[in-house]
Order: C-alpha cells, then structure tokens, then sequence
C-alpha cells in the first residue's frame, strides 16, 4: 500500500512514533485505577494491520478498542475479585454498569492520547493500524488499535516550528522570478552531414513565413502566445499579436 504522506516525513518516523505512543502506560494506569487483582498485560502486534481483531470495536478518530467476547466477565472479576454465583439481578446490573464505567475510562484515557473525540460502535472499514493486545486470565481481552493517520497527526503536531517567511500565495511568491523571454523565428531540418558542411555564406531555410507570427517562449518553451518581430531604432522588439488557435 502506498501512503501519500510517508515522503515529507523524516525516516522511519512513524515506526518511532508507535514505539513512542504510550499505550502500554495508559493501560498500566488505568488498570491501576480499576482493579485489585493482576493488572492485564500489554504487547503490541508485530506489525501494522489492515483489519480490526475480533470483538466488539468502539472507534473514535483513528483509535479503536475492540472488546473481546469474554472480556466484560473478566473485567468484573479483575474489578471486584470475584462475582458470586448467586448474585442478584441488581448486583449484575451493578457490576454491568461499572463495568462500562470501567471501558469508557479506558477510551478516555486512549483518545487522549490521538487527540480523538467522540466514540461510536459499528462496522469499520480497513486501515492501515498498529495494534495493542491486552490480555489478562490468559486470554486476549481488549485490543487497542490505533490508524497511521492518527500516528502522522502526532509526528507532525511534534515536528518543530520552521523559522522563516510565512507562505504567500504562489502568484505573489513568483511575482519577482526573472524568466527568459524570446521569440522562436523558426525552424530548420537538416541532416547530420548537411550541419558539419555548413559555412559561412549558407542559407538556412526555415519554415516560418516572414510576416507570420512568431511563437513566444518563456525560458526556451515555446508557449500559446505569438508576437511579431519589429525592429526598433537599432534593436529588435516583441509586439504580442494574438494567441495559438488549437
């Protein structure tokens, strides 16, 4: 796949900036937060991805966490240390809602670190992300996904300001350029043998009538517009006459 925006960036920057994203941190702090048993681990993919990992994905601008299947019932026994099996409906719904408490500080916590926004569930196209694995009781429960996009934003919010000249429009950036301006008065093919033999006197005929516009070119291309040859006192001078009709 090719990203359109790789040859402005310095080398290798966004493999440094997905080493540098702090989603490892994150996680820590927010289990750190929420759970009184084992804190769940974290360990990036080997590489980016076009798909998102199975589960459920909340996705907000260029992050996306993906909650596995089990992972609402391991974050409850993570968070509480163990759910009774005669807990009660109310209990459950308790648990439930502390639960989604739980996740929707982790997504707070992750669009913090993308400068992302508001979140939603659904369907997601393919993109070219980097994926966090969390996993805890021996099993994946959380993904963490996170768009190049997001990690281009990021490397090119860091880069250092360039001292200098704002940018101006490039008609008023051009406006001082100095361009050779001249007239084609016409052309003339011969063969190679013919141009070694030429000596002073020859005649060169060319295929330009002598009252017919000449091109103008502008650095040595020749272009629509077409002027006439005058001579002026003792120099000769352009005088625009019209353009080129395709």
């Amino acid at each position: 796949m090719t990203i359109a925006y790789e040859p402005w960036l310095p080398a290798a920057a966004i493999a440094r900036a997905v080493d540098e994203l702090p989603v490892r941190r994150v996680v820590g702090d927010w289990a750190a937060a929420w759970f009184v048993g084992v804190a769940p681990t974290v360990r990036p993919a080997s590489g980016p991805v076009e798909t998102l990992a199975s589960g459920t994905p909340w996705v907000s601008e260029g992050v996306a966490l993906v909650v596995g299947a089990d992972a609402e019932a391991v974050l409850a026994e993570l968070i509480f240390g163990a759910v009774p099996a005669d807990a009660t409906a109310g209990d459950r719904t308790t648990i439930a809602s502390v639960v989604a408490a739980c996740l929707a500080d982790l997504r707070a916590r992750l669009a913090k670190v993308v400068g992302a926004a508001a979140w939603r569930t659904g369907e997601v196209a393919p993109a070219r992300r980097w994926q966090w694995r969390v996993d805890a009781a021996r099993a994946a429960v959380l993904h963490v996904a996170v768009e190049e996009a997001a990690i281009v934003r990021r490397v090119r919010a860091a880069l250092p300001e360039v001292d200098g000249v704002p940018l101006v429009a490039l008609a008023d950036a051009m406006a001082s350029q100095r361009v050779d301006v001249a007239a084609l008065v016409g052309r003339s093919r011969v063969t190679t043998v013919e141009l070694t033999q030429l000596a002073g006197g020859d005649v060169v005929v060319l295929d330009r009538a002598l009252d017919a516009p000449a091109p103008l070119a502008i650095d040595g291309v020749a272009g629509p517009l077409r002027c006439a040859i005058v001579e002026h006192d003792d120099h000769l001078t352009l005088t625009l006459v019209d353009r080129e009709t395709p």
